[in-house]
């Protein structure tokens, strides 16, 4: 099941929507169309308890004050825009998509 609500607006005004994406097992993810940030994710523990393993933030106005959103943005931004390999020092790493 998918549902969705504004989760807030950027600075310049722009509407963010938050989907919530949710399977049969109750797992679920919430997943923001600014950045495809993934806000939280719910998995199931070795006893099948649902706990968000993600560090995402509960308001979309910490993503644009944390110290650490530009630093993982710098990380994972470049995969994004360019795709999912990433070079870096004459090595490459791959992150899944």
């Amino acid at each position: 099941m998918i549902t969705e609500k504004i989760f807030g607006k950027t600075q310049d005004g722009q509407e963010v929507t938050l989907y919530s994406l949710t399977n049969k097992n109750g797992m679920h993810a919430d997943v923001m169309n600014y950045g495809a940030i993934m806000v939280n994710l719910f998995a199931p523990d070795r006893q099948g308890r649902l706990a968000d393993v993600t560090l995402g933030y509960d308001s979309l106005k910490k993503y644009f004050t944390s110290s650490t959103s530009s630093e993982t943005s710098s990380i994972i931004g470049p995969s994004i825009i360019h795709g999912p390999h990433h070079s870096a020092q004459k090595s490459t790493s791959t992150l899944p998509l």
